[in-house]
Parts: structure tokens; C-alpha cells; sequence
């Protein structure tokens, strides 16, 4: 329900899902999760059986359940930003013809709508 005081969000102490996850999303997970051993020792199996891309991917399913996925970084020569001051400008500017912005229609879609 939202909330009547116009703040938006919902009414303090109600939930936005009063019915809670749909049962049979919880039938699937708790049936799967019941073969997590199963899962674990196949994936176990193509990391020493498999063919040299199976195997890689067994070893980082097998790796990413246990430790979580590395973070990801964006590497680059930190003097040479991936955008320079000009190529940003020059996008907005872009970006303003484009969708309207800058022909006085109000930024709309260029069909007076």
C-alpha cells in the first residue's frame, strides 16, 4: 500500500509484500540447494576429467561458490582518463540534438507531443 502521507514508500510497519515470496519459488530453491553436494562433486569431476574449457569453468564455479567472484577494477593509464574533457563535451552535445533537447521544443521528442 503506499504511503497516504505523501512522502512515498509504504506505511510505517506494513510490508510492500504482505504475501511474501511465492511458495514455489521456496519449493525450487530448497529442492536445489538440496543438491549442492551433488553439484559440487560434478563440478569436482570436470575440473579433473574434463576437457581443458570444461575444467576452467568447473574450477571458477567451484571457486566463485566458495570465495565470491573478485572484484572487477577498471585498469588504464590513470593520466589518460577513457574520456578527455572534449570527447565528453562533444557527447552531451550529441546527445542534446538527438533526443530534442537544444530546438526549443522543451527537450521532448522532436514530435511536439
Amino acid at each position: 500500500m503506499a504511503n497516504e502521507t505523501g512522502k512515498g514508500g509504504f506505511v510505517k510497519g506494513r510490508s510492500g509484500n504482505p504475501g511474501g515470496r511465492p511458495k514455489a519459488l521456496e519449493d525450487v530453491q530448497s529442492l536445489a540447494r538440496g543438491y549442492t553436494r551433488t553439484a559440487i562433486e560434478a563440478l569436482v569431476s570436470v575440473t579433473k576429467k574434463g576437457p581443458p574449457a570444461a575444467r576452467v569453468a568447473a574450477a571458477s564455479a567451484i571457486l566463485d561458490r566458495a570465495w565470491g567472484k573478485p572484484p572487477q577494477k577498471l585498469m588504464g593509464d590513470p593520466h589518460s582518463p577513457l574520456f578527455s574533457i572534449e570527447q565528453a563535451v562533444a557527447t552531451l552535445k550529441l546527445a542534446e540534438v538527438t533526443s530534442g533537447a537544444g530546438n526549443g521544443n522543451g527537450g521532448g521528442n522532436g514530435h511536439g507531443h
